[in-house]
């Protein structure tokens, strides 16, 4: 369950910022997660609910964005989204592909007070 790390990580790096900015509240904080990054959005929201307590966090919500799996074939140079983890170009049918998005675990935004 990697989700335990990625919330501790997210909690350091906004709690950094919240000190940094003096902010007073947290209400909100949008994440953006990739199909292939094998996290399961439940288990974050889980995760983060328990770590934060206590902390300027506590109450936030946990906003979770799916970034799509996007590819370019390296043959045709088509760009596509990639439906049900098939990896396959739909115009000219090739598996030579260049993964444009994904994977990504970033912090989008914050709302605060």
């Amino acid at each position: 369950m990697h989700e335990l790390s990625l919330v501790q990580e997210l909690i350091a790096l906004v709690e950094e910022q919240v000190k940094a900015h003096q902010v007073k509240k947290v209400h909100r904080i949008v994440v953006r997660i990739g199909k292939m990054a094998a996290v399961v959005p439940s288990s974050l929201t889980f995760c983060f609910e328990i770590l934060s307590r206590g902390s300027q966090l506590e109450g936030a919500i946990l906003e979770i964005e799916e970034i799509p799996i996007r590819c370019r074939c390296t043959r045709c140079q088509e760009e596509f989204e990639v439906e049900s983890f098939i990896f396959f170009c739909p115009k000219c049918q090739g598996s030579e592909l260049k993964q444009l998005s994904g994977r990504e675990c970033l912090i989008h935004h914050l709302e605060v007070d």
